[in-house]
């Protein structure tokens, strides 16, 4: 059976116009992204204006484009900061860059010093986190994508539903389709409005499992949403094919007869 493509994994890194160096007022109030983390968030220790404006024309030259500029400033501040912070920051910046170039595995070992200088704060660090576990799931890497991503999910202390959608996908790749529906569930509990390639994807781990009952249960469903649906006319068939109910098979076509769906599969 072929399962409809995925969509492609949202690599993101929070880089954006930033004010760098001591936190200020508004910045205070905002509420943490991780309050529940296990780690204890460090001290910022970036205290040098001239640092904060090195910091600052990287990340300047970043958000308009100049990769150029914002590798050689970036750089500098590797070079010739004494702050944790900044060097860490840095290798986000620098990390960003790859990967707006598309070389998103030379961006992982950016990523993981900018985590093993230990300074970022729990928000930056856990984003990170989860951002070298999106990349290392869209280059197959899945033992340590997996790996990456639970012990996100465990230091990080946050329930997310793209999180859990992320591990069912990779336990579906893994062929560990039990895990795969457990996942999933989660995700599929903690955002109703949830893409429709959730759902395909549960429906592909029960079929995995051989359980044709529950995977006829969710395409019958997406047909039911959607009858011009050529994707989930075809898998619904195919489904009941496997399952050896071929009555039912037969039903989902003629039933198809003068839809969109039925031409767009011919």
């Amino acid at each position: 059976m072929k399962v409809r493509s995925l969509p492609k994994l949202l690599l993101l890194l929070a880089v954006a116009l930033m004010a760098v160096g001591a936190t200020n007022a508004k910045d205070a109030k905002k509420a943490p992204e991780y309050p529940n983390a296990k780690r204890e968030q460090p001290q910022n220790d970036l205290r040098s204006e001239r640092e904060q404006r090195m910091l600052q024309a990287g990340f300047n030259a970043l958000n308009s484009k100049d990769d150029a500029k914002a590798t050689g400033d970036l750089n500098k501040v590797l070079k010739d900061s004494s702050s944790k912070y900044a060097k860490a920051m840095a290798l986000r910046g620098l990390a960003q860059i790859q990967m707006n170039a598309g070389n998103t595995k030379a961006a992982i070992p950016l990523l993981q010093q900018a985590l093993d200088l230990n300074s970022l704060s729990n928000d930056d660090y856990f984003d990170t986190m989860l951002t070298i576990a999106q990349i290392q799931a869209q280059d197959e890497q899945w033992q340590p994508a997996l790996a990456t991503l639970q012990k996100w999910m465990t230091e990080g202390g946050k329930r997310s539903g793209a999180a859990y959608a992320l591990e069912g996908n990779i336990y579906y790749r893994l062929n560990q389709y039990q895990n795969a529906i457990g996942a999933m569930k989660q995700a599929l509990a903690l955002k109703p409005d949830a893409p429709d390639s959730w759902n395909q994807l549960l429906m592909a781990s029960y079929f995995g499992l051989k359980d044709y009952s529950q995977a006829a249960k969710l395409e019958e469903a997406a047909v039911a949403k959607n009858p011009d649906d050529k994707a989930a006319v075809k898998n619904l068939v195919s489904v009941y094919i496997q399952a050896k109910e071929p009555d039912k098979a037969l039903k989902v076509m003629a039933d198809a007869k003068g839809t969109r769906a039925l031409h767009q599969q011919r």
